[in-house]
């Protein structure tokens, strides 16, 4: 019987390949590694381009209905556990605190966290107001 708890895990900005450089975007890395640390582990994504959506499902083995086109389409449908946002930076801020706000337990960003302080105080504050019951530390 396995005991192993399954999470999800959602990659909004999943990118696409980029020949002569390192390769797949930063939202594959951060799908690699959830996958490594949970080989069982239900992966969520999100893109506006349909394209970049595709190639993510076809990499990962994610079936349709776990890919969406933005994040409303998401939160509609499913609460990730854990999300990584891996956007364009002006992007970081809002999708931080949407994500929060919708009750995600585990929210990753990508650098830079935000584009002044006023971002980031804006992001603790959602931070600490919706995510204040959850700090046990998911075991992904």
């Amino acid at each position: 019987m396995n005991t192993t708890p399954t999470y999800s895990a959602a990659v909004i900005g999943c990118g696409k390949f980029n020949p002569g450089k390192e390769g797949w975007a930063i939202g594959h890395v951060h799908a690699d590694a959830y996958k490594a640390a949970n080989p069982g582990i239900r992966l969520l994504g999100v893109d506006p381009n349909p394209e970049n959506l595709a190639a993510f499902g076809e990499r990962f083995e994610v079936a349709p209905e776990n890919l969406f086109p933005n994040t409303e389409a998401l939160y509609a449908a499913v609460t990730p556990d854990v999300v990584s946002v891996c956007t364009w930076p002006k992007l970081h801020a809002p999708q931080v605190i949407e994500a929060a706000a919708r009750g995600v337990r585990g929210i990753l960003c990508e650098k830079p966290m935000a584009l002044n302080g006023c971002e980031i105080d804006a992001m603790l504050a959602v931070s600490y107001t919706h995510l204040r019951a959850h700090e046990t530390v998911l075991d992904l």
